[in-house]
């Protein structure tokens, strides 16, 4: 079972258990204010026979109070507890979600910040090589949505994603120079698991077809 149906299960349930708890306790509140208006009656009675003189109407036990609240409260409606959890469980996932673009783009950034201090590079070298990432990147979910179309066979994808990357390559050569171009493949080597969030530090494609299944 999914977190998220494990705590929308547990949340219901917390609800509704709330909600009986609040109507048991609302229950006993008016039990005993009713069962102390009927001892104040009484005593009243007791009063106003002793001293014979009744007591004003307006001191009268107020048990047209009581009975006009309601014996029991009304019970939670079910599909109100299902609409307080979905908007919980909405609330919930799009904070994840906020959080773990955060996290990603933080991971970006000091992934950026530290290729910047490897290889020497400025601002402009920097944007214009996650740009041929980018670039990269574009060109193997393009392929992989017409594979998935059967617009093209896994051979055509392959080669085609093959071409691109290689392509991609030679424009890094040129760019960064062969020491830094050097120092990119080995950080590439030492963590593969980085080009998710840097697609300029994607290995070469080593199977048949675009990297789907590696970081």
């Amino acid at each position: 079972m999914k977190r998220t149906t494990v705590f929308g299960v547990l949340a219901a349930a917390s609800l509704t258990a709330a909600g009986a708890c609040y109507a048991w306790q609302l229950s006993q509140d008016l039990a005993a204010l009713s069962k102390r208006v009927t001892t104040i009656a009484a005593e009243l009675a007791r009063v106003r026979e002793a001293n014979d003189s009744p007591v004003p109407i307006a001191r009268e036990s107020p048990t047209f109070l009581v009975q006009a609240a309601p014996a029991t409260p009304a019970a939670v409606p079910e599909a109100k507890i299902r609409e307080v959890v979905r908007g919980e469980l909405a609330r919930r996932e799009e904070e994840q979600q906020v959080a773990i673009e955060a996290d990603t783009e933080q991971l970006a950034q000091t992934l950026r910040d530290s290729l910047s201090d490897e290889l020497g590079l400025d601002a402009d070298t920097l944007a214009r090589l996650e740009t041929l990432g980018d670039e990269l990147a574009a060109t193997e979910r393009s392929l992989l949505a017409d594979q998935e179309a059967h617009r093209v066979t896994e051979p055509e994808v392959h080669a085609r994603y093959l071409k691109a990357w290689n392509d991609d390559e030679d424009q890094l050569k040129r760019l960064l120079g062969h020491d830094r171009y050097a120092k990119l493949v080995a950080l590439r080597g030492e963590h593969p698991e980085f080009a998710r969030a840097l697609y300029v530090l994607r290995s070469a494609p080593s199977t048949p077809g675009p990297q789907e299944n590696q970081p």
